[in-house]
């Protein structure tokens, strides 16, 4: 079959129904799309943008080209879906159809290996999920997958909850609910090699628990909850998958995504205490790995090699020597130096939001950690990083340190610098007046200086190239114009540039306000609520006082203010509804 991979040319469906196939091309690295039932001469050649005219007769689906990545330069395919919420709905359906143990003709299956066919079932064309020209990677280059539909049937099959794998169309399509949200969530990784993991020999992939994990947020971000029934069967077997993890020390960087990211799923239900009981376990067995001492994000392939299985910084310890391989493995090249620091900081975030939710102390002083921030993936890829610019969490309080320049963090490194702070001042603001030492008011200094610093360094927030990118500055210019508030909210009273420096930031917060109208608050983390009603506290105030000294104009403008931030925290309790308390407060005071 010249440059096409075997085993692709399947029997057509004996229902006469319209079957199409999707192969790559090993000769040229392009996908084609052909129909071999009706149209057997007939071949879309994606990066050619040639269009057959039988596909144009496909009612769901139009061609289109996806251009090649500098990452990885490979063109991929793209089938849209259906215009509208109908096309999403219909889609829900199909899946839950499965799940209640529907049989398919053939499956839907986006780059992987694809299932048999089952005759006599209905062949209809659905919506495509193609997850391999989303991200522009193709795990092998000689797979192929199908396009059908399933029956419409809710339920899920008690049968199905006993399977450790999940059919490859049902695991894509929740994979590709999921990615969209990863960077939220903290899921730090390199796309192509975790797509490319997911048909490795079955102890070679990343482990159930992580993909539970991963399925169970994907449920939760399905459109309008339509696959919320699907969350207690993903959730219960994420956890015990993580029990099973821990137990036999199985791919144990899986169990640290894992941890954090049901973690993250607790927070968004408002489940703040079981979020905070799982993370505190992946933040104690991250420390025990030394992830927490990882103090240079160069790869060292030829020390790594020679040090035994043990904890970070990969050297041999009583630990490794006492239960070998229970450790986690040293980084066998960058782009897993990567990943193990980003581990490390998805627990940190994932530790410091429980703890600031919870009210209880967070499991990791800053004082203990040497792990450097997060830097982009395309540094590690091209091998362009160096240790010139480390940089580590009590580095962003020391005065003109790198640290405090925040024009060419990474949006990972953001999220964890504005999450530290955000932590940090809501501590400080805490600390009663009799214990304000001499050390309290040198933290106090170096926070508020590092805060401003910050603020002015911030990239803006619509430099990010989507959606993703700008609610993710949202999220880092809310923390750090929150916590600015918040360090200064117990001197409001007492000290003038401690009023003035809140009120400055609370202006600023809301320029940021004003600019997520057309913005879906689930792409807005939970704990902006927090900020926000530090901002509303800020907003009262002014506008007494500008009541005060009969600045009737100044007040009308903060009221509206006031009232535009509510209705914005009102769009985030929807989501998030245990804000409902801190927005009562809002309100009321």
């Amino acid at each position: 079959m010249g440059g096409y991979g075997q085993g692709l040319f399947e029997e057509p469906p004996s229902n006469g129904q319209t079957h199409y196939d999707t192969l790559l091309n090993r000769d040229t690295g392009t996908l084609q799309v052909f129909n071999h039932q009706d149209h057997p001469g007939n071949v879309l050649d994606v990066a050619n943008d040639q269009a057959p005219a039988w596909l144009g007769e496909f009612p769901n689906f139009e061609p289109s080209s996806v251009p090649k990545t500098v990452d990885n330069g490979f063109s991929g395919i793209s089938l849209a879906r259906a215009v509208g919420s109908a096309g999403d709905a219909d889609l829900d359906r199909q899946l839950t159809a499965y799940l209640n143990g529907s049989s398919l003709s053939s499956g839907t299956n986006v780059g992987f290996s694809s299932m048999s066919s089952v005759p006599g079932q209905p062949t209809v064309p659905s919506q495509f999920i193609d997850i391999t020209a989303s991200y522009g990677v193709v795990p092998d280059p000689a797979l192929s997958f199908t396009l059908d539909a399933f029956p419409d049937i809710d339920g899920v099959p008690a049968r199905w909850l006993d399977q450790d794998q999940l059919p490859n169309n049902i695991r894509n399509y929740l994979i590709d609910l999921f990615l969209p949200h990863r960077h939220r969530c903290g899921f730090e990784v390199h796309i192509g090699r975790f797509l490319a993991s997911l048909d490795l020999p079955i102890n070679k992939r990343p482990h159930p628990c992580l993909m539970n994990s991963i399925y169970l947020l994907g449920c939760h971000y399905a459109p309008g909850g339509s696959l919320s029934h699907l969350e207690p069967m993903f959730l219960s077997k994420a956890r015990s998958s993580l029990a099973e993890s821990l137990e036999h020390a199985d791919r144990l960087k899986d169990f640290l995504f894992a941890s954090a990211l049901l973690a993250c799923y607790f927070y968004f239900k408002g489940r703040l205490l079981e979020g905070q009981h799982h993370n505190s376990a992946a933040v104690r067995f991250a420390m025990s790995c030394g992830l927490h001492q990882i103090s240079s994000p160069v790869w060292r392939g030829s020390e790594y090699a020679t040090t035994a299985t043990g904890s970070a910084p990969w050297q041999v310890t009583s630990m490794s020597l006492r239960r070998a391989g229970s450790m986690l493995d040293p980084p066998r090249d960058p782009i897993e130096l990567y990943e193990l620091i980003n581990i490390f900081w998805l627990t940190f975030i994932t530790d410091r939001a429980g703890s600031l939710g919870t009210g209880l102390p967070h499991a990791i002083k800053d004082t203990e950690i040497t792990t450097v921030f997060p830097r982009p993936l395309k540094e590690f890829e091209e091998g362009t990083i160096t240790d010139d610019t480390n940089a580590t969490i009590m580095d962003m309080y020391e005065d003109g340190n790198r640290a405090q320049d925040a024009s060419k963090d990474s949006l990972h490194c953001l999220r964890v610098k504005s999450l530290a702070l955000l932590e940090r001042t809501s501590r400080l603001s805490m600390v009663p007046e009799g214990e304000r030492t001499s050390a309290f008011w040198r933290e106090f200094r170096a926070t508020d200086r590092a805060l401003e610093r910050i603020a002015q360094t911030l990239p803006h927030i619509h430099s990010g190239m989507g959606i993703n990118d700008t609610s993710s500055l949202i999220f880092v210019h809310t923390f750090v114009q929150g916590s600015t508030i918040q360090l200064h909210s117990p001197f409001l009273d007492t000290i003038p540039t401690s009023y003035e420096r809140a009120v400055k930031a609370a202006g600023a917060a809301m320029q940021v306000v004003n600019l997520i109208d057309n913005i879906d608050a689930k792409n807005f983390h939970m704990l902006m609520g927090l900020s926000w009603i530090c901002v509303s506290d800020i907003l009262k105030r002014e506008m007494r006082r500008k009541q005060s000294i009969s600045d009737n104009e100044g007040a009308r403008q903060t009221e509206q203010e006031l009232e535009a931030l509510l209705a914005v925290m009102k769009r985030l309790r929807q989501v998030y509804p245990i804000l409902g308390l801190w927005l009562s407060k809002a309100i009321s005071t």
